[in-house]
């Protein structure tokens, strides 16, 4: 018999019983790929903000967590994204917490032109001037991350 944390959805389940707060599901993105284990990973979805009606990303993680600690650590971590919210070339996380089932989400703005495994087999190689470009918005991404993630270790205090 499986124990809570092992209690999870197979990958050909109806993602139309899966609630997330706030966001009606529309489509799978994306199956969990991790490790050839459909019990690990996440599975990616379309769906629309019932706030505002944007398009949103929703990542499910396949295992519930159970556990509080897990939980607690999880909701810390959602907190310290929702700080990149206003970085440049970062997605935005929206929102973040659990499902009715215990599994965990991260709901982010949706980036219509897909992956770049996606713009890769579309369109094939980049030329060196897209190299360039790209390159320069992952480093001007990962700086703003890195200084905000410096100042949140040195300035923040935790609260529990």
């Amino acid at each position: 018999m499986l124990d809570d944390a092992e209690r999870v959805s197979p990958p050909d389940a109806d993602p139309w019983q899966l609630r997330v707060p706030g966001v009606r599901l529309q489509r799978r993105l994306a199956p969990a790929q991790r490790h050839g284990d459909w019990r690990r990973g996440v599975d990616t979805f379309l769906g629309v903000a019932e706030s505002d009606g944007r398009d949103v990303t929703v990542r499910v993680y396949r295992r519930a967590v159970r556990d509080e600690r897990r939980r607690r650590r999880f909701a810390d971590e959602v907190e310290l994204l929702q700080g990149l919210a206003t970085m440049p070339h970062v997605a935005q996380l929206r929102d973040g917490g659990f499902t009715d089932g215990g599994r965990a989400y991260l709901c982010t703005e949706y980036c219509p032109d897909g992956s770049l495994e996606d713009r890769l087999a579309l369109l094939g190689r980049f030329t060196s001037r897209e190299v360039a470009g790209l390159g320069a918005k992952l480093a001007d991404g990962w700086t703003s991350c890195t200084r905000w993630a410096y100042c949140t270790a040195t300035c923040a205090r935790p609260t529990y």
